[in-house]
C-alpha cells in the first residue's frame, strides 16, 4: 500500500523565499517618487538591475540549499546597494514642483535583504554553516554596517539648499562685489541710460534691485521671489537651474528676444521631463509653468545674450537643439 507525501514547506525555508521574493519585487518597483511620478531601479541601467541579479542567485542558493554564509552575503550585497541608493534619493530635496522621495519599491528591497541576511547569519549561528563561513559573514555584516553608517551620514546633509550647487548659466559675482558692480536690468520708466553689461549675461542684483516685472504685473503667487541672477523666480517652486532652463528657452524660442515666444517647453532635473510654460511679454518676459510657478526675464538680458554665450550653455545642461 503506497503512501503518497505531499510537499511540506518548513517555516525557515519559506522565510527565506519570501526575503528572496522581496528582494526580486523590489528590484522592480520604483524607487524614486516625485509627486505623482515614479522610477525604477532597472531604468537606464539602474542599480535595481545588480540587486535583481542578487536576489536570483539568493534564489538559486536558497532552493539548493548550499552555502549559507554565501546567502548571507548576497543579502548583504543587495542591502549595500539599498542603503546607499536610499542615501542618494533622500539627498534629492530640492525641486520645482514636488518632493522626492523612496519609492516603495526601493523600502521593500531593503526590507527583504535584511531579513535575508538576519536569515543567513541564524543559520551560521545555529551550526549550520563552517567557520570559514562564519568569517565571510561577519566580514558582510561589518562591510553593510559601515555602509549603512555613512549612507546615514551622509543624508544627515538632505536639508541644504538644493540652489547652493546648482550652476548658472553664467558666473554669479560674489556677494560683497554686488553692489560695486552693475547689473544689465530692464530699461525703466524715466528712459536712464544702460550701463556697459558685463561679459557674462547675468550678474548678481543688489538686495534694492527687482529684475522683474513692475508689481501691476506679477501675479500674487510671486508674492514670495528669490533671485536667480538677473531672474527672478517664485521662492518655493522654482530652482535657479530650471530658471536657467526657461531662459535659454525663450531665448532660443524667440530668435535671441527678437520677437515672442507664447509657449516654451524648459527641462526639469528633478522631474526628468520637460515641463510646459506660457510666456507673457511686458517690461520683463514672464514665464508661468502649470502649477502656477513664475520665472521673471528681463528684456535687456536676453539682447545682452549672444549665440556663444547659448552654446556654451547648450553644451553641458539638457535643452532642446
Amino acid at each position: 500500500m503506497s503512501e503518497q507525501q505531499g510537499i511540506v514547506v518548513s517555516p525557515r525555508l519559506l522565510w527565506a523565499m519570501l526575503s528572496v521574493a522581496a528582494i526580486v519585487a523590489g528590484s522592480l518597483g520604483p524607487w524614486v517618487t516625485v509627486g505623482p511620478f515614479s522610477a525604477g531601479g532597472t531604468n537606464d541601467g539602474g542599480d535595481g538591475i545588480f540587486t535583481l541579479i542578487l536576489g536570483i542567485l539568493a534564489f538559486g542558493l536558497v532552493i539548493a540549499e548550499r552555502s549559507r554564509p554565501a546567502v548571507a552575503a548576497v543579502a548583504g550585497a543587495a542591502l549595500a546597494i539599498g542603503v546607499v541608493d536610499t542615501s542618494a534619493v533622500l539627498r534629492l530635496d530640492g525641486n520645482e514642483l514636488f518632493s522626492v522621495n523612496p519609492g516603495w519599491g526601493l523600502i521593500v528591497l531593503n526590507l527583504g535583504a535584511a531579513s535575508l541576511l538576519v536569515w543567513g547569519v541564524l543559520e551560521i549561528v545555529q551550526g549550520k554553516a563552517s567557520r570559514r563561513g562564519i568569517v565571510l559573514v561577519s566580514g558582510t555584516v561589518a562591510m553593510v554596517a559601515i555602509v549603512a553608517t555613512a549612507a546615514i551620514l551622509a543624508a544627515s546633509g538632505r536639508f541644504e539648499d538644493p540652489n547652493d550647487s546648482e550652476q548658472p548659466v553664467a558666473q554669479l559675482q560674489d556677494s560683497e562685489d554686488t553692489e560695486e558692480q552693475p547689473t544689465f536690468d530692464s530699461p525703466s520708466d524715466d528712459d536712464a541710460p544702460v550701463e556697459e553689461p558685463p561679459s557674462e549675461p547675468f550678474s548678481e542684483p543688489s538686495p534694492e534691485s527687482d529684475p522683474a516685472a513692475p508689481e501691476d504685473d506679477r501675479s500674487p503667487t510671486q508674492d514670495k521671489t528669490k533671485s536667480c541672477g538677473n531672474l527672478t523666480v517664485t521662492a518655493d517652486s522654482i530652482t535657479c537651474g530650471f530658471a536657467n532652463n526657461v531662459f535659454y528657452e525663450y531665448w532660443v524660442a524667440s530668435d535671441g528676444g527678437s520677437s515672442h515666444a507664447a509657449n516654451i517647453s524648459a527641462y526639469s532635473d528633478a522631474l526628468g521631463r520637460y515641463l510646459e510654460l506660457a510666456c507673457n511679454v511686458g517690461k520683463a518676459v514672464s514665464c508661468v509653468t502649470d502649477a502656477d510657478g513664475h520665472v521673471s526675464i528681463p528684456r535687456g538680458a536676453l539682447d545682452d545674450y549672444s549665440q556663444a554665450d547659448a552654446d556654451d550653455y547648450a553644451a553641458s545642461n539638457t535643452v532642446s537643439r
